[in-house]
């Protein structure tokens, strides 16, 4: 390729013949050819360079969006793991809040049936106590009658009707004195059994 001084020299503003302005043109043409194969070459390397950088680019496009659907799977899942998690806590709270209900409602009838068994042994232990002292009068009187029928015997000279009356009066009150122990025997026993309830 002729130099920059050749090109001078051969210019057609010089003194020159036909041959020197064909020569000046092939030079020329020689010199944009080989400015046009540099810039093809360069164009061509920029050309490379950039397909390269977009193929990083859509490379790294794909990567983010793999990503970004794995994140969205990620956060579906989690939504469905936070909506089931949300009904089983609602479950086991309504559950628990029937248990609490239940539990109260049979807390509520033993304070009641606590309270009447209660006022039952309050009226079983007055029974008792008004059963013992009805007894201990007929045990009383049980021990006048003996002494009185001892003294009676004793007297036996006074009359035989007498002596009589006393005996049937004895036998009386043995026979209500034992009706009162079988009455506060099985008072006890209901007594004892409500206690044991």
């Amino acid at each position: 390729m002729p130099s920059t001084e050749e090109l001078a020299s051969l210019s057609p503003g010089a003194p020159a013949g036909s041959e020197n302005s064909l020569l000046y043109y092939k030079a020329q043409y020689e010199q944009l050819e080989a400015e046009l194969a540099d810039f093809q070459a360069s164009s061509r390397e920029l050309e490379i360079e950039l397909e390269r950088d977009v193929e990083a680019s859509e490379k790294r496009e794909r990567k983010l969006q793999e990503k970004v659907e794995s994140l969205g799977f990620e956060v579906e899942e989690w939504k469905t793991k936070y909506k089931q998690s949300k009904a089983e806590a609602n479950a086991v709270q309504n559950t628990l809040q029937k248990e609490i209900t239940t539990l109260r409602d049979a807390n509520r009838t033993l304070q009641l049936r606590l309270r009447d068994i209660e006022v039952a042994n309050d009226d079983f232990e007055r029974q008792a106590r008004n059963t013992t002292s009805s007894l201990d009068d007929l045990e009383s009187k049980y021990n006048v009658s003996i002494e009185r029928g001892v003294m009676m015997e004793e007297e036996m000279k006074i009359g035989e009707q007498e002596r009589e009356a006393l005996r049937i009066e004895t036998q009386r009150l043995r026979d209500e004195l034992s009706d009162l122990r079988v009455e506060a025997e099985i008072r006890s026993d209901k007594l004892r059994y409500a206690e044991a309830a």
